[in-house]
């Protein structure tokens, strides 16, 4: 654990510390506990190897303090445990190899998992809530491990391709049981209109918003207040190394750990609002996610990843067509066939693979 004192300093003290002139009263101190609850399951998500996070509170004339939150992996288990290590077991390869041929000659490796987070708030009745992400996570190989290999030496540090994509899939309406003894269960509410509020994450989350669907993480080089990545294409020397690595990593490493992620995704999900809501949209990021959303789309082209109309929910029989398509195989259907499911499902019954949308 660590210990981090926040010193209850009046505005008075504050004037004349060596130290520090922030001020710190018990106010102040709840916001930043709130913060660390609002967040905690988003802070929890790419951690290797932290399973709950509690906030106790020591009231007056209490003997001991009171646990008031905790958020807590809630399927943990050794083969979850093994994937949550794995950018560990990745860094210490690299920075074990002898040469940067011997980093090369390593193949990309990549897993999949679920990671259940259930959040309590205790009180008078413990309310909880259950919310399910699913993960994707990768190190490079090729391109990706080239330029780790050469900029490893001009950084002095082992610079590891490594990414990771997390969607929340939480059934958006699931209700749970219910006991006055125990307070409430349910589950977190992931309507369509906030899966696009994904992060960008250096293990912890960054304060940036990319635009996405999905949380995105990876050993980027961050700017130089750690508040975002570092990008541009207007610099030189070391800045510029920087820009390339990071967008490297995201067209090379985080766009293949993405579209294992939907992969995953459509046996989870299925062909829903749920599952395409997860699919980025053209122009809804800064330009370096942006680069991301570009290079998802130009390889997804040959993968099984998109759901035909009758997949979509027809009851007539079956088309002559897998319910997924790859994207290349696909029609888009036009607003005629949009305003009209009859015409749709007539057309698929004739064997024309349209593209379900939502």
């Amino acid at each position: 654990g660590k210990l981090s004192p926040l010193p209850l300093r009046t505005p008075e003290l504050a004037e004349y510390s060596n130290i520090s002139k922030q001020t710190y009263d018990v106010a102040k101190v709840q916001g930043v506990l709130q913060q660390l609850k609002d967040e905690a399951p988003e802070i929890m998500l790419f951690l290797k190897n932290i399973e709950c996070i509690e906030v106790y509170e020591w009231l007056p004339g209490h003997s001991e303090p009171t646990c008031t939150f905790t958020c807590a992996v809630s399927n943990p288990s050794p083969e979850l445990a093994h994937h949550r290590s794995m950018f560990a077991r990745c860094s210490i390869a690299s920075g074990n190899a002898a040469s940067a041929d011997t980093r090369l000659a390593v193949p990309p490796q990549g897993s999949t998992f679920l990671m259940n987070l259930r959040v309590t708030r205790h009180g008078d009745s413990m309310d909880s809530v259950h919310r399910t992400f699913l993960v994707s996570q990768l190190k490079g190989g090729g391109t990706s491990a080239e330029l780790a290999a050469n900029l490893t030496q001009q950084f002095g540090v082992p610079l590891v391709p490594w990414a990771a994509v997390a969607a929340e899939i939480t059934p958006a309406t699931c209700p749970l049981s219910k006991d006055k003894s125990e307070g409430t269960e349910h589950s977190h509410n992931t309507a369509a209109g906030t899966q696009a509020r994904g992060r960008a994450y250096c293990f912890l989350p960054l304060p940036v918003l990319t635009g996405l669907p999905v949380h995105v993480n990876a050993f980027f080089e961050l700017s130089s207040n750690r508040r975002d990545i570092w990008y541009g294409a207007d610099m030189s020397g070391l800045g510029a190394a920087r820009a390339q690595w990071n967008a490297a990593l995201l067209r090379h490493v985080a766009t293949d750990a993405y579209i294992s992620l939907l992969e995953a995704a459509k046996t989870h999900l299925g062909p829903s609002l749920a599952y395409a809501s997860l699919w980025p949209s053209q122009g809804a990021s800064a330009t370096h996610w942006q680069d991301l959303v570009s290079a998802l789309y130009e390889r997804v082209g040959p993968k099984p990843l998109v759901y035909t109309l009758k997949a979509a929910g027809s009851n007539e029989e079956e088309p002559p067509f897998p319910p997924w398509l790859p994207p290349s195989a696909c029609l888009l259907p036009d607003e005629a066939v949009q305003r009209s499911p009859t015409l749709g499902r007539a057309l698929a019954k004739l064997g024309v693979p349209l593209l379900g949308l939502p």
